[in-house]
């Protein structure tokens, strides 16, 4: 059995076919009609690129007798904590950041009318990784077929946020961040 965890796209460039998934919630939220978001301190997204879960799948596939009866899960094996997305957005002059509460203070009767519609229809979709830091072991895979996932770096998360805003998924007429 494959268990990836959230897939994003390309390593190198950031290129994903559809945007969906975590996507909507990025979309959201950089747009500026998601404004707060119910976190944990130590929240963090295990985003693995697709080309290590097509490369894994396709590991699998080729050993399937060596593979059978195991579990592997397809994930970066480092989590991204939430409070570095954040960070990443306000690098970008023209996207917006998210403010987190603790989900225990978190006041849902407090949004407005669209921003409740948007929290039943997407946030609540993404709560329980929030809240969670998610660590989840890659030893199978490795042992199969010896792939490891290249590290999500600040570097690979620009690049999947640049590739957003060059696609038009994200708004923004440039891909040029802000220093710092």
């Amino acid at each position: 059995m494959a268990r990836p965890s959230i897939a994003v796209g390309r390593y190198r460039d950031g290129t994903i076919g559809p945007f969906t998934n975590i996507y909507a919630l990025i979309r959201l939220v950089t747009a500026g009609r998601i404004h707060i978001l119910p976190a944990s301190p130590c929240a963090s997204l295990d985003l693995v690129p697709i080309d290590h879960v097509i490369g894994g799948l396709t590991n699998i596939a080729e050993r399937m007798a060596a593979a059978s009866g195991r579990t592997y899960h397809l994930v970066s094996g480092a989590p991204v904590p939430v409070a570095a997305l954040r960070t990443l957005a306000l690098g970008y002059q023209h996207l917006h950041a998210p403010r987190f509460v603790p989900p225990e203070t978190f006041e849902r009767a407090r949004l407005t009318r669209a921003e409740q519609t948007l929290d039943r229809h997407v946030t609540s979709l993404y709560a329980s990784y929030l809240q969670r830091d998610p660590w989840f072991q890659d030893a199978n895979l490795r042992a199969l077929s010896e792939r490891t996932c290249p590290r999500p770096d600040q570097a690979f998360l620009q690049r999947l946020i640049d590739y957003g805003i060059a696609t038009g998924y994200l708004r923004g007429r440039t891909v040029q961040r802000t220093s710092g």
